[in-house]
């Protein structure tokens, strides 16, 4: 299963992931329980931080153009450059 596809099951279940640096947040629906996805979460742990983190850079480039925040769009395309650069010299 893609990443996009467990985030997309996830946020019918009522879970959000967000990333934080190199950790996933989760956040639940009240009455809401991770524990028969926490497996799959931490298997998929590198494919959902690029998922999140390609969404972030998405989200910050679909907007306005007066409401462009260069800040944020160098922040994140470094964060990318810099975990293609680490899954490059993974063996």
């Amino acid at each position: 299963m893609s990443a996009a596809a467990l985030l997309a099951e996830l946020a019918a279940a009522g879970i959000h992931i967000t990333r934080e640096g190199d950790d996933l947040r989760v956040r639940v629906r009240r009455g809401t329980s991770i524990a028969a996805y926490l497996e799959r979460i931490t298997a998929q742990k590198p494919a959902l931080l690029r998922e999140v983190l390609q969404r972030q850079i998405i989200q910050a480039l679909d907007v306005e153009p007066a409401h462009f925040n260069r800040e944020e769009h160098d922040r994140l395309w470094t964060l990318w450059r810099a975990q293609d650069a680490t899954e490059d010299s993974t063996p």
